[in-house]
């Protein structure tokens, strides 16, 4: 029976070796998987910490691209809107239905391309969708590139 040996990525030392999962009885199946789920689960907080570090830092900085050692990392913002849906249902006195309803579904849900559009027809249709508007500011995506010499 062959062995499968599990390596942390990290460090390279041999974590432990195991049968085929196939070979496995449930319980140790079921065990291996919780194992590796609790795993998993502490490797993304610390990323997730690490990459919040990261950000933070190049924000201090002003930095959208950070050079460092063998890596380049750019910051990619990361954004998200809410809206005042009573608000943005006034357009409705300003737009066919049929129009209104390619931007706003009565889920109700948004169409932030469809929105864009007729933000476009401007005044009082873009002050509502300007006032109704929020934008929330996310934390930043970080693009981690190995350059090559």
């Amino acid at each position: 029976m062959e062995s499968t040996t599990f390596v942390n990525p990290l460090t390279g030392e041999a974590l432990e070796s195991c049968m085929p999962v196939e070979d496995m009885d449930d319980t140790s199946l079921i065990s291996m998987i919780e194992f590796y789920r609790e795993q998993v689960k502490a490797f993304s907080q610390g990323l997730k910490r690490a990459e919040m570090v990261l950000a933070t830092r190049m924000e201090d900085k002003d930095a959208t691209v950070l050079v460092a050692g063998v890596y380049t990392v750019k910051s990619m913002s990361s954004i998200r809107y809410e809206y005042d849906m009573p608000r943005l249902f006034l357009l409705g006195e300003f737009l066919p239905k049929e129009r209104l309803e390619t931007a706003i579904s009565y889920e109700p849900k948004v169409n932030k391309t469809a929105l864009n559009k007729l933000r476009k027809l401007g005044g009082e249709v873009k002050q509502i969708i300007e006032e109704a508007t929020t934008v929330i500011k996310g934390t930043p995506r970080l693009c981690i590139e190995k350059r090559d010499f």
